[in-house]
């Protein structure tokens, strides 16, 4: 069953809108014209992730002696952060970037005629 949540155009970019379906909150987050939505449910110990900041993706290049050289930011990757424990989730798949076992239940989600709507 599809299930209209919001217009599009409501929907601001990197910023989680929330929502409560047949009893599920569900997050829902634009960037870069695709949408991505999960349960609002961390699969560490179950805050409220889609509460939490996305951000872009960090990496550190490191020296010889394990010591910062430089940060990288990715402007191509993004990371969903749990509020309650900094758990990070790559936005397009969901997965966990510490441990694969941690992945956030993924809802199919669409756009027709300006209106966002998810499969339930």
């Amino acid at each position: 069953m599809d299930i209209k949540v919001c217009n599009f155009d409501e929907l601001i970019e990197k910023e989680p809108y929330t929502v409560a379906l047949e009893g599920i909150e569900v997050g829902i987050i634009k960037w870069q014209g695709e949408l991505f939505a999960y349960e609002n449910n961390c699969a560490h110990i179950g805050g409220p992730v889609c509460l939490g900041g996305v951000f872009n993706k960090v990496s550190l290049v490191l020296n010889e002696d394990k010591t910062v050289e430089k940060e990288c930011v990715s402007e191509d990757e993004l990371r969903l952060v749990c509020p309650w424990h900094g758990f990070e989730y790559d936005l397009k798949t969901g997965e966990s970037v510490f441990s694969k076992r941690f992945k956030l239940r993924k809802f199919n989600s669409f756009t027709k005629c300006n209106e966002v709507f998810i499969e339930m």
